[in-house]
């Protein structure tokens, strides 16, 4: 993990901590910044230091995995968010 730490760090110090609020929260009126907002602004600095960043459902589709490879050393890192089915709210369809 020497490697990939140092390159997201390296990384880390590039983006800084600014990115720009471009979507509107309907609900409750406030401004945040979306996926894709972030994205463009972490990839390409992740990408300069070797960092692949990978997104997706595992096989068994009960989890929700990021996987930080760096490129050059294969090391990663890896969550997991569990996915789950909530039932919906009562007065929005459900029972």
């Amino acid at each position: 993990m020497k490697i990939i730490g140092a390159a997201l760090l390296a990384a880390q110090s590039d983006i800084g901590t600014v990115v720009a609020k471009n979507a509107k929260n309907q609900m409750v009126k406030n401004r945040y910044a979306d996926l894709g907002a972030v994205l463009d602004l972490v990839l390409p600095s992740l990408g300069a230091h070797g960092v692949i960043v990978l997104q997706g459902a595992s096989e068994d589709g009960t989890r929700f995995l990021t996987r930080l490879i760096h490129a050059e050393s294969g090391e990663e890192l890896v969550s997991e968010v569990p996915l789950t089915v909530a039932a919906p709210p009562k007065g929005r369809g459900g029972g």
